[in-house]
């Protein structure tokens, strides 16, 4: 080492003498020297050495054997007051003996193992036995220090102590809403969080009501040790706006679900010959004008700005629609633009034979004691909430001319705010 500092300092006079630069002296402490590819200990060969403005020099090594790299790995996994094992590679090398010392953090650990030895050559992995603590959820770390004849890659390692015993948490998952006619699969689930490998056996009981009904048999068994997800099959009602409730049982306590049924969110059906129009403001009339049969489409505003629950459309005939008479009137509220339903115990769809004073109710939100469309239904009005659109006006015309001989014609159709 003498004579490789002897040489540096007689490389660095030659870079400064050669850039130009004076030369300063500098503590040895000060000094920065980096060593790429050389043993811990023994010999090699100083293949080159460079020595940047900053006075950092650089020794690459070739030649010489190395000496190897020790680094401890964790086990999987270690029970409280149990035992697991540790092991401490030597790679890279094994030039020569090595020994290293070897601690833990007691007391969530300990080892009968302080110190590990290798003989010159051998490159065989050492094991390092633990015995966890009688806490769960630390970590119990082995660490390398105090190496001799080789070097440290990895210093410590660490690994949970867990319960192999212990219960865990049960909670019941379910979505807010669900789809009419819909059957579940894994949207609603009974789940065991934080149980150890062998967590004693539970039992949890249900029950589904609002409508809903189920094929999965209470009570749910987990068995020794079960921890995974069991789910409750459901099936929705055939009509939306009401709710299902899923109520269980469990070793952690008592917990409820309330899933609204709402519309089906997929992809609405295809209609063909619609006319899309928008609508004006608030208590002005827009004229909703299209071809015999054909459907006009029309955005349901929102009651939010107006700090409605409710809301109220009007239809009227109209000189400047050219409004038909006789006629038949349908119009329906619903998320898909076009789609005219026929079912006429809903307040979401009416059908009339007058052109005049023609009105329907909308319900935009929760309140006044309307919940779901239940509610809003035997209030008189479309269960339509805002939270849940968009919605739409589809309107269809059907008669045996226009007024006035006009290739299109329609109603004048009017909003505002309900009665609450």
């Amino acid at each position: 080492m003498t004579r490789l500092l002897g040489f540096i300092s007689r490389a660095c006079a030659l870079v400064a003498a050669t850039a130009g630069i004076a030369l300063v002296s500098t503590p040895a402490s000060a000094l920065t020297v980096n060593f790429v590819g050389c043993p811990g200990t023994g010999s090699a060969t100083y293949s080159t050495i460079s020595v940047d403005i900053n006075g950092t020099v650089t020794v690459n090594c070739s030649g010489g054997s190395p000496t190897g790299v020790l680094n401890v790995i964790a086990p999987g996994s270690l029970d409280v007051s149990g035992t697991a094992t540790f092991m401490v590679t030597r790679t890279n090398g094994s030039t020569g003996a090595a020994t290293v010392n070897v601690g833990t953090n007691t007391p969530n650990c300990t080892t009968s193992t302080p110190t590990l030895a290798w003989a010159a050559g051998d490159a065989t992995s050492q094991p390092v036995s633990v015995t966890a603590g009688a806490a769960s959820g630390v970590l119990c770390t082995v660490s390398l220090s105090g190496v001799t004849g080789a070097t440290i890659g990895t210093v410590s390692a660490s690994v949970t102590i867990s319960n192999p015993t212990a219960a865990g948490a049960f909670s019941l998952s379910a979505p807010a809403q669900l789809a009419k006619a819909t059957t579940t699969t894994n949207e609603i689930v009974v789940k065991h969080t934080g149980g150890g490998s062998q967590s004693p056996p539970a039992v949890v009981t249900f029950t589904v009501s609002g409508g809903c009904t189920t094929s999965t048999t209470s009570p749910i068994n987990f068995t020794l040790g079960d921890a995974t997800d069991k789910p409750i099959v459901i099936t929705t009602p055939a009509t939306s706006g009401g709710a299902c409730i899923v109520s269980a049982v469990t070793p952690s306590g008592t917990e409820a679900k309330t899933i609204n049924i709402t519309e089906p969110v997929g992809p609405c059906p295809v209609v063909s010959n619609v006319v899309e129009l928008a609508l004006g403001n608030k208590n002005t009339p827009t004229l909703v004008v299209a071809s015999n049969a054909q459907i006009a489409s029309v955005p349901l505003p929102s009651q939010a700005s107006l700090n409605k629950l409710s809301g109220i459309l009007m239809f009227g005939e109209s000189s400047a629609a050219y409004s038909p008479n006789p006629v038949v009137m349908e119009v329906t509220i619903s998320k898909c633009k076009g789609v005219i339903n026929s079912d006429y115990t809903d307040n979401c769809n009416i059908r009339r034979t007058n052109g005049n004073y023609n009105e329907m109710y909308w319900w935009s939100k929760p309140g006044a004691g309307i919940v779901d469309r239940a509610g809003s239904n035997a209030l008189g009005a479309c269960w339509a909430p805002d939270t849940e659109g968009p919605w739409y006006i589809n309107t269809r015309f059907t008669h045996n001319g226009c007024a006035y001989g006009a290739s299109t014609c329609g109603f004048a159709l009017q909003w505002g705010g309900g009665a609450y």
